[in-house]
């Protein structure tokens, strides 16, 4: 019997610490959901959530001065940013002063901007002290949510970068240092093209190799109708295009089903059956893709895994395998909406499996629309992510 993806997530989250951001968009009805979700998570869980949205994610939006419903307003915008090597001190004030808006295409120095950052952290620590106990939602109102998400996710590995020194160095406080270890980033309902555009420029700036911004990953935890879980790529239609990026991101599936002590089943999917060979030029090819990358998992990868061609036979590879390869983007956001609109299925929300691997930071994605379930899902795949990222890091 294949295992619940899910539920074995959760075992990791129980009892542990996180602490979650997730975007708000410009849909109130769809925001109101997102921070009832959260809400009854974050209770559920004794744990912190930290809802991020713009201007226009709150209810009486039309002037500054009648937003409601935020408990930290941060007008201070956060431009493009350059990072170079350099010293740097924290500011200690107690709030964020007012100050004009950056233009979105300003190169922010980097002590500036580390710092402005540094305040937030400390002021959503410092303000949330009570809530941590119990459990509960902490709401940012600013320009940018995306480019808040992004920074204090990746803030320390930043730090590192910058100043040449471990972050303990710098925020000389063992609680807090760990604290912000501890964070993980949802998309929610933010544009896909803002929250990209920002991390493929974090990453960029964090010295990734160029290929590896290029071949962001994401992998979804997907289930059938009939309660069947398994995990699928690609969702984005710019993903896994070509040999190496579809073996890349193959191999990336298997690493986290052995993460969660599952045995990988990976399953190849083509557009036609070996019999129509010769019927389709493209259907000949992703034909022809799905036997090298057999043959490669089976043969030449340093990790041997239990992989199949199942051609086109969806309803055959969902049974058996724990991972599954649409044959290229498109066809892969077809079958995804397909089942969870259609087809009765359900999606919790898809891990940037390149990041986790790369940088050890956990970041998910949801649907701008995501029903109650994939926002549940999606939390608790950062939870447990997160708690799996620090286990790895401990370890080394």
């Amino acid at each position: 019997m294949k295992k619940n993806i899910l539920d074995i997530i959760e075992q990791n989250i129980k009892g542990h610490q996180f602490n979650i951001l997730i975007g708000l968009g410009e849909e109130k009805d769809q925001n109101q959901k997102i921070q009832t979700v959260c809400e009854t998570f974050a209770k559920k869980y004794k744990n912190l959530i930290v809802l991020v949205g713009g201007y226009d994610s709150y209810p009486n939006n039309k002037k500054d001065s009648e937003i409601k419903g935020y408990d930290l307003k941060i007008e201070r915008e956060i431009g493009n940013i350059s990072l170079t090597q350099g010293e740097l001190e924290f500011e200690t004030d107690d709030s964020l002063k007012p100050a004009d808006a950056l233009k979105g295409e300003t190169i922010v120095k980097v002590n500036e901007y580390l710092e402005h950052i540094y305040q937030i952290i400390r002021i959503v620590y410092e303000k949330t002290e009570e809530i941590r106990k119990t459990g509960g939602v902490y709401k940012i109102v600013c320009y940018h949510p995306e480019r808040i998400i992004l920074s204090i996710v990746f803030f320390d590995l930043i730090v590192e970068l910058v100043t040449s020194k471990p972050i303990a160095d710098i925020v000389k406080n063992p609680k807090l240092e760990k604290w912000i270890h501890q964070f993980s980033g949802i998309r929610g309902a933010i544009s896909a093209a803002r929250f990209l555009g920002f991390l493929k420029l974090m990453l960029t700036s964090l010295r990734t190799d160029i290929y590896d911004v290029l071949r962001i990953s994401r992998i979804a935890l997907m289930e059938t109708s009939d309660n069947l879980q398994f995990l699928f790529a690609p969702v984005g239609i710019d993903e896994a295009t070509n040999f190496e990026k579809k073996k890349y991101i193959l191999n990336n599936a298997a690493l986290i089903l052995t993460e969660l002590g599952i045995e990988p089943h990976l399953s190849v999917m083509s557009g036609g059956r070996l019999g129509d060979i010769g019927r389709n030029k493209y259907v000949d090819e992703t034909l022809e893709t799905a036997e090298l990358l057999v043959t490669y998992f089976e043969n030449d990868s340093p990790t041997k895994y239990q992989i199949s061609n199942d051609q086109i036979l969806i309803e055959n590879a969902v049974k058996k395998g724990n991972f599954l390869l649409a044959p290229d983007g498109v066809s892969g956001n077809f079958i995804y909406r397909t089942l969870v609109y259609l087809g009765g299925g359900k999606a919790y929300g898809a891990l940037y499996s390149s990041v986790y691997f790369k940088h050890q930071k956990v970041l998910l994605d949801t649907s701008r629309v995501a029903k109650e379930v994939e926002i549940e899902g999606s939390l608790m795949q950062a939870a447990g992510f997160t708690e799996l990222a620090l286990k790895n890091k401990n370890k080394k």
